[in-house]
């Protein structure tokens, strides 16, 4: 009886140590010592860090570097929206036709809920309907079907795929 919890036991805690005692350890990067001459500090200015020479700062110098530095950056990345991951090009309109099959795709997931299923025939209707969707509206009726399956609205039928 000892033997059956026993052996797992000590087996997982020796598994933890050998892999505590292989995992790499990173040193932590040395400090950028930096200075700034008194008439910063009263100014309320911080040159460039590039030109600081070196010493300590105070905790307010810190701070007022590091929002100079992340104001610059913020500045440049507003400037490229690129850089923040935007598109460059703006999303086009749905056609009609788009609006129709999301009309579609919206009943399909509304009468599952209504009879509490997803079948097979629901399952190749919407795909059929989802070819011709934008993929914003894509995401708009899948989010809807997921979230009437995780509310227990639609139950799955079957082995296939859902969509």
């Amino acid at each position: 009886m000892l033997r059956t919890w026993l052996v797992p036991v000590i087996t997982g805690i020796l598994g933890m140590l050998i892999g505590w005692r292989l995992l790499p350890r990173a040193e932590a990067p040395a400090p950028a010592a930096f200075a700034v001459s008194s008439t910063a500090a009263e100014t309320g200015h911080v040159p460039d860090h590039s030109k600081v020479p070196a010493g300590g700062l105070t905790a307010d110098e810190l701070r007022l570097v590091v929002r100079e530095e992340l104001a610059a950056a913020m500045n440049t990345s507003r400037a490229d929206p690129v850089a923040l991951g935007e598109t460059a090009a703006p999303t086009e309109a749905p056609t009609p036709a788009q609006e129709a099959a999301l009309m579609r795709a919206n009943q399909l997931v509304a009468a599952a809920s209504s009879r509490r299923q997803w079948t097979d025939d629901d399952a190749d209707a919407l795909r059929a309907e989802l070819r011709t969707l934008t993929p914003e509206q894509q995401g708009e009726v899948l989010r809807q079907y997921a979230v009437a399956v995780n509310e227990g609205r639609i139950v799955p039928q079957g082995d296939r795929p859902p969509f």
